[in-house]
């Protein structure tokens, strides 16, 4: 089965102190995952630079037919840049359905419950790994990481994360449930997008991931008519993302 991914973005409301939120984080949420799991394979957190920078790109909403309807109002979103992501490699996408994954959130401390409840979001991205540059020596990976698919590893090993990351988060504006686009079609764009956009910024690796089931919760409740991102686009680069975890 294919490896999985968890991505989870994060913004404390002005109830939740940085120093509670950090706290949770690093004495509890990371340590029963990283330290007590097996099927997580490696984990990094991360702090966005540009987190109060307004968005250029649309995003998209449900109408009444769960369709696509165009621009979503950002009004409408809690948090337009969540300013914390955190990131997981998985074993196994069937792990996702498994209680040692599902038990997490049923069996959650009166701590995290509590913290939960002062996030102004929680963005859960679960998926899989279409493409990883790291395990990929063809021609096209050299060219655009000049490293050969991995001479230089820049994953989520708990020992060595890359240090900064930039993301993108695609949808088809007018089909968002369409699952008609290939895995070599997100491959080609990534390393285009790469090459063409990100080519002086040093990019180590790239990672494709087609995210199957995601969520958004604030202050705790779920948030209704949404529509997460069809796939999330990893590059490691040396920018715009600062560690906050290893």
């Amino acid at each position: 089965m294919p490896l999985g991914f968890l991505a989870v973005l994060t913004h404390p409301s002005s109830q939740l102190t940085l120093e509670d939120f950090h706290a949770w984080y690093e004495e509890e949420h990371i340590p029963i995952r990283m330290d007590r799991l097996k099927e997580f394979l490696s984990g990094a957190r991360y702090r966005a630079a540009d987190h109060d920078i307004p968005s250029t790109g649309p995003l998209n909403i449900d109408n009444a037919e769960g369709k696509g309807s165009g621009d979503l109002d950002i009004s409408r979103l809690p948090v337009e840049k969540p300013e914390w992501l955190a990131m997981y490699e998985i074993d196994d996408t069937e792990t996702f359905d498994k209680p040692v994954y599902t038990d997490l959130r049923k069996m959650r401390s009166a701590r995290e419950t509590d913290v939960m409840r002062r996030l102004e979001v929680v963005e859960r991205r679960v998926g899989r790994v279409v493409w990883d540059s790291d395990m990929d020596a063809s021609d096209a990976a050299s060219e655009v990481l000049g490293s050969g698919g991995g001479a230089r590893h820049t994953g989520l090993l708990v020992a060595n994360p890359c240090q900064w990351i930039v993301t993108a988060s695609l949808q088809l504006k007018t089909r968002p449930y369409d699952r008609s686009v290939g895995d070599g079609e997100l491959k080609d764009w990534a390393e285009g997008f790469a090459r063409e956009q990100l080519g002086g910024a040093g990019v180590e690796r790239v990672r494709v991931i087609d995210v199957f089931d995601w969520g958004c919760t604030s202050m705790g409740p779920a948030v209704s008519g949404l529509v997460g991102p069809r796939w999330f686009v990893i590059f490691g680069a040396y920018f715009f993302f600062e560690l906050a975890w290893k």
